[in-house]
């Protein structure tokens, strides 16, 4: 202190012109106690640094405080202290930090101390939580999405701020960006970031009222593109909508258990991609189609799509004049596990017209519901498989020269044939595999019109049936598939390649098997 010149030139106005200089050079106070620096100097002064500038306090929100203190209590802080909080602990007071919420917590703070979930309900609202036992009784414990934590796109600035600054539209005014998804108790979003086309309606306004289920709502023609893991209550894709599943991973779309999907409108995945349904069914209703995204390479080297449909899969019919129907197109290296029925439902439909190739895409006049496994596609159906009215079956994989007879189609329980258009039935490049624990029952459907060369659109031909080793299928006939009043066992099976492995049993209870080259 005594280095300090006297202020001759009275910088401070105060008339005392012997005192020591009051400012450094930028004008502030030339004598700051920096309470976490020990006093060596002239005892009862600060201790003054060397050079034109001095230590200024550091002292953010101007309460005569160090930061240092409002954020911690030490040896050299005196009362009071620690009162500020610094949750992303970069040591200032989060009141200093930029703070559009004007709730006096820094912006990136809202975020970083925003808790996963909270009660909802009970004598307990608003505590942090991680089940529903935390909320014991009467609450739940649920995703919390309050305004200044939320951040759904994720990009540091709390949901409210990128409304208020205009960098997020709002269009339905409840508080989250239009590029985000309305969420709710109970739905889990692994990450709700969605990329969109331009123009298109955002996912949080297309139905903004539906907390567990999320629909697709063609209100005009939408195209959305899932480009994230995501885990859903439930998926209902109406008449007119398409979602486009194209994240890498190794789940991208999950109907959360009981949760079901209802698929009205095109569901289009990349060949990598997998689309699963673990505890409930899965519908296809007339305009639904599952197939592989045309915008997409082809599958290379057995990577593939995957569905999983644990609970069942049905494909429904309307009846002409309706000129749409529902279809899962399996090609390339797609594949599929039913681990309940899978339901061709074309009773509606008996007298459309039906397909042999489904090489027009999805468009065309055709009323049946169809199933098509293609090249090194499979589907494993571990309940039964049940054809009624009109049901538009193609089976038709690569031809493997060694092979030529492949068996793409597993089968755990039953083929049940109700149907009764042949001509419907397209398999005579394809194959079934029969491996159940137990016996299986497999209902014949064609008119036993003797070992005849070829009956191709006359009759339920198969290229190729396989009998697991150790499973055992009884052939028999107790539907009349031509509608002639038939005895029960008098149609028969028509197959080009019968194979029984090793410690397999048939037994037959119909007229013929016809091995028909």
């Amino acid at each position: 202190m005594p280095a300090v010149p006297a202020d001759t030139a009275d910088l401070d106005g105060d008339g005392n012109t012997t005192e020591r200089t009051p400012y450094d050079l930028d004008g502030k106070p030339r004598f700051v106690d920096d309470l976490f620096t020990p006093d060596t100097g002239v005892p009862g002064s600060p201790v003054v640094d060397m050079g034109a500038y001095e230590f200024q306090l550091p002292d953010c929100n101007h309460n005569g405080n160090d930061d240092r203190c409002d954020l911690n209590c030490g040896p050299y802080c005196p009362p009071p202290c620690g009162t500020s909080a610094d949750c992303n602990h970069n040591g200032v007071p989060d009141e200093c930090e930029p703070d559009c919420n004007a709730n006096g917590i820094a912006d990136e703070c809202d975020i970083a101390a925003c808790p996963d979930r909270v009660c909802v309900g009970g004598v307990i609202p608003g505590a942090s939580c991680t089940t529903d036992v935390d909320c014991f009784p009467g609450g739940i414990c649920a995703l919390y999405w309050a305004g200044g934590c939320q951040d759904c796109n994720s990009n540091g600035i709390p949901d409210g701020c990128d409304i208020a600054a205009g960098t997020s539209l709002d269009a339905n005014l409840n508080g989250i960006p239009d590029e985000c998804i309305l969420s709710g108790a109970g739905v889990n979003w692994s990450d709700p970031i969605w990329g969109l086309p331009t123009p298109a309606p955002y996912p949080d306004n297309i139905n903004p009222n539906a907390s567990h289920d999320w629909h697709v709502t063609p209100l005009t023609p939408i195209d959305l593109f899932l480009d994230v893991t995501v885990q859903i209550d439930s998926l209902h894709l109406l008449n007119g909508s398409t979602l486009r599943v194209t994240q890498t991973g190794a789940v991208d779309l999950t109907i959360k258990s009981p949760g079901n999907m209802v698929i009205e409108g095109n569901l289009y995945v990349a060949h990598d991609r997998v689309i699963s349904v673990p505890g409930g069914t899965v519908t296809v209703n007339p305009g639904g189609v599952y197939m592989k995204d045309p915008s997409t390479a082809a599958a290379r080297g057995g990577t593939a799509s995957a569905a999983i449909f644990p609970a069942g899969l049905t494909l429904n019919s309307c009846a002409p004049p309706c000129v749409i129907r529902s279809a899962v197109d399996l090609t390339q290296f797609m594949s599929a596990t039913v681990n309940g029925d899978l339901k061709i439902d074309g009773v509606l439909a008996a007298n459309g017209s039906c397909e042999s190739s489904f090489e027009g895409g999805v468009a065309g006049g055709y009323t049946p519901p169809i199933v098509r496994v293609k090249d090194h596609a499979s589907i494993g159906i571990l309940g039964n498989l049940v054809l009624m009215g009109a049901a538009n079956v193609i089976v038709d994989p690569i031809v493997d020269p060694i092979d030529p007879h492949m068996t793409p189609v597993t089968i755990s329980v039953d083929f049940d044939n109700q149907s009764m258009r042949p001509d419907c039935f397209s398999c005579r490049h394809g194959g079934f595999l029969f491996n159940g624990s137990s016996e299986q029952h497999f209902e014949v459907g064609s008119t036993d019109v003797g070992p005849v060369g070829s009956v191709t659109g006359r009759e339920f031909v198969i290229g190729a049936v396989e009998v697991a080793t150790g499973s055992k299928v009884k052939f028999r006939n107790d539907f009349d598939n031509n509608g002639l009043g038939q005895a029960s066992c008098e149609e028969a099976l028509y197959v080009e390649k019968l194979t029984l492995k090793a410690s397999s049993t048939i037994i037959l209870v119909v007229q013929h098997i016809v091995i028909c080259g």
